[in-house]
């Protein structure tokens, strides 16, 4: 097992301390744990919520929430591109809000097959332009992150995330900001629709704007609809400033203020 490998000493089976059940409360000096059954697809599997009075946190144990079976690309609606152009969106929408992040095995390289304990990822659809231009992808996103504090930085503050549109549900369309300690800033919008949105409207603090990143890249298996200008915000009547940008379908743009005002 792993433990044997990295070490670990251990007594199988495991003699349990306390049996516990749902709704179970327990008590750890000034903080109440509350018991939750929830299994997904792992019998089980608890999740765990802490209260200390100042805060509340939650810890699920067993292996994962997924009641869902499929994977990760084959549960996106749409044709075969469609699914691919939803997985980039969604893989880019859970990068960009607060959190931090978990991939499935798979997923990277968009495997339609269920991820299998018993056999190993299906690295033989790399061969495949759509699975390596997704692998592509991921890569890019996963380096996107890294490199901007933006999205990483104040994840546990509020003083990090400012929504922009969070209720636009008759266009399919989210849009947020994230902020770093040093103040600089990346606007991510979502169009979750497999319509391209020409001249749509994004509250912006004044500046000037460029698109820093796009899921819908030709060589991520997407259309090529991008904003290659700078964007200058514009104020309305009354002094509210704006960009005025192009959304793929089913795409993520993500703008970034420049430093140069």
């Amino acid at each position: 097992t792993w433990a044997d490998e990295i070490g670990i000493e251990y007594k199988y089976p495991f003699e349990a301390d306390k049996i516990i059940y749902d709704g179970d409360i327990i008590t750890l000096g000034n903080t109440t744990v509350k018991c939750i059954n929830s299994p997904g697809h792992t019998p089980g599997a608890t999740t765990f919520i802490f209260n200390t009075g100042d805060y509340i946190a939650s810890i699920h144990g067993g292996c994962g929430f997924n009641s869902m079976k499929k994977s990760f690309l084959d549960k996106m609606p749409g044709k075969y591109e469609e699914k691919f152009a939803g997985a980039r969106l969604f893989s880019a929408y859970r990068t960009c809000f607060p959190g931090k992040k978990l991939s499935f095995m798979g997923e990277e390289i968009g495997q339609f097959k269920e991820w299998d304990c018993d056999g190993e990822i299906e690295w033989f659809l790399l061969k495949y332009p759509s699975h390596s231009s997704f692998q592509g992808f991921v890569s890019d996103m996963n380096h996107f992150y890294l490199s901007h504090r933006a999205l990483y930085e104040q994840d546990d503050s509020l003083r990090g995330f400012e929504w922009i549109y969070p209720d636009l549900s008759d266009l399919s369309v989210t849009a947020f900001r994230r902020i770093a300690k040093n103040q600089d800033e990346l606007i991510a919008v979502f169009n979750f629709t497999p319509i391209t949105r020409e001249g749509f409207v994004i509250p912006v603090n004044a500046g000037k704007y460029k698109e820093v990143f796009n899921t819908d890249l030709e060589r991520y298996g997407g259309q090529g609809i991008r904003n290659f200008d700078i964007l200058n915000s514009t104020s309305d009547e009354n002094g509210n400033n704006y960009i005025t940008v192009k959304l793929p379908p089913l795409g993520c743009v993500i703008f970034e203020k420049t430093k140069n005002n």
